[in-house]
C-alpha cells in the first residue's frame, strides 16, 4: 500500500510537471518504465548484533521496477521498488551458527538523475537521492537471544548513489544495467516473551548497506 501511495504521487508530480513544460513550450518529457533483474549483495558482514553475538543476510537475486520521468533529455526524476527476502544468520563467539529465520525488505528510493548528452545510442547516466527501507521480520530468536521474538515492521530512511547506462534498441525500447549503493539502516523490532522483562519491545539498528547490480528492459513513452 506505501509502495503504491508513493508511485501514485511520483506520478502526479511528473505529470505536472509535464503540463507545465508543454503548456510553456520548455520541453515536451516522456516516461520510461523498466523491470530489471538483480543481484544483491551485502557489505555489512557478521555485525554485532548482542554481546558476544554477530549477524549476517543471505544474499539474493530477484526483480526489480522503476519508472523514469525526463523533463529533459539530460535531467530525470526515478522512482525505483526492490523487495526482496533473506535468510538471516547469528553467529556465537564459539563458532556456532544458525538460520533462525527469514526477513524481508522493501527498499523504494527516490532518485534525481543526470544523463549525458551523447550522439550515439548509448546513454550513460548517474543519480542521487533518498532511500526508505521497511523490514519484515518472520523469525524467532529465543534460544540465542534469552526470550526475545522478532515480528512486526519498522522503516528507516537513507541515501543512494547509482550509476547505470540505457542502450537504446528503438526509438521507444531501451536496454538497461544499473547499479546501486544502498546506505541504509533496518529497524528490527524485538518484544521480550519471558522472564521478569516480559512484554518489553526492543529496537535493534541493522546496517544493511547493499549494492545493486541489475539488467533489464524499458520501455519509454
Amino acid at each position: 500500500m506505501r509502495a503504491r501511495s508513493s508511485l501514485l504521487a511520483f506520478l502526479c508530480g511528473a505529470l505536472s510537471l509535464a503540463a507545465w513544460s508543454q503548456q510553456y513550450g520548455v520541453y515536451r518529457p516522456w516516461l520510461e518504465v523498466k523491470i530489471r533483474s538483480y543481484q544483491m549483495d551485502f557489505h555489512s558482514k557478521d555485525n554485532e548484533f548482542s554481546k558476544g553475538l554477530t549477524w549476517n543476510l543471505s544474499d539474493t537475486r530477484g526483480r526489480d521496477t522503476d519508472v523514469t520521468f525526463f523533463m529533459t533529455t539530460e535531467f530525470a526524476l526515478e522512482w525505483s521498488l526492490i523487495e526482496s527476502r533473506h535468510d538471516f544468520m547469528l553467529h556465537d563467539r564459539w563458532g556456532n551458527s544458525s538460520d533462525v529465520g527469514a526477513i524481508k525488505l522493501r527498499l523504494e528510493s527516490f532518485l534525481f538523475q543526470v544523463h549525458y548528452p551523447t550522439e550515439n545510442r548509448i546513454k550513460p547516466y548517474f543519480g542521487v537521492g533518498a532511500n526508505r527501507s521497511t523490514v519484515q521480520t518472520y523469525f524467532s530468536a529465543e534460544d540465542w537471544l534469552y526470550g526475545l521474538d522478532f515480528s512486526g515492521r519498522g522503516s528507516k530512511w537513507g541515501w543512494v548513489a547509482q550509476l547505470g547506462v540505457d542502450f537504446l534498441l528503438r526509438w521507444n525500447l531501451v536496454f538497461n544495467i544499473d547499479c546501486k549503493y544502498i546506505r541504509n539502516d533496518a529497524l528490527l523490532q524485538s518484544v521480550r516473551t519471558s522472564g521478569p522483562s516480559k512484554g518489553r519491545t526492543y529496537g535493534y539498528d541493522l546496517s544493511l548497506n547493499p549494492t545493486v547490480i541489475g539488467f533489464g528492459i524499458g520501455l519509454r513513452w
